[in-house]
């Protein structure tokens, strides 16, 4: 059998030992959290670059939108004069042969005044002759107070 001092001495070594173990294994998970703080901080430095690369864009479009302002006001009031619809002509032959006769129709009923003009016929076929008007290029030409002042 094992004497007295010597089976003490294993106990003491086993508990040194199971203390060992414990603080290594606490040694460990400190050396985890701090490569993690580590990588916070170049996430967190990273980021402070960014903001300040953006900082710096958005100060030179606040100059430049300063500038479009100012040349924007030297450029006075740009509003398009409104058209009136009875101011519309529409060249002869300027549309397709099946839409010219409604147009021709429409138009003369807008001279008049007759407000219905317009209600004589369905919004698909509405769609159709504002479509050939704009393909033909009717509503293509801009009004003076539209184009902006030198």
């Amino acid at each position: 059998s094992v004497p007295a001092p010597a089976a003490a001495l294993d106990a003491a070594e086993a508990g040194s030992e199971e203390r060992l173990s414990e603080r290594l294994e606490t040694l460990r998970r400190d050396q985890q959290a701090l490569y993690k703080i580590i990588h916070l901080k170049d996430e967190l430095q990273s980021l402070q670059k960014a903001k300040d690369q953006l900082q710096l864009v958005a100060g030179s479009l606040q100059e430049e939108n300063s500038e479009l302002l100012s040349q924007l006001e030297e450029l006075g009031p740009t509003t398009p004069k409104p058209v009136k619809l009875e101011d519309v002509t529409m060249p002869a032959g300027s549309l397709p042969s099946a839409l010219e006769g409604r147009a021709s129709d429409i138009s003369s009923g807008i001279r008049r005044g007759d407000a219905s003009a317009l209600e004589s016929c369905s919004d698909e076929q509405r769609r159709e002759l504002i479509v050939a008007m704009l393909q033909a290029g009717i509503f293509t030409a801009t009004s003076p107070s539209t184009t902006p002042k030198p």
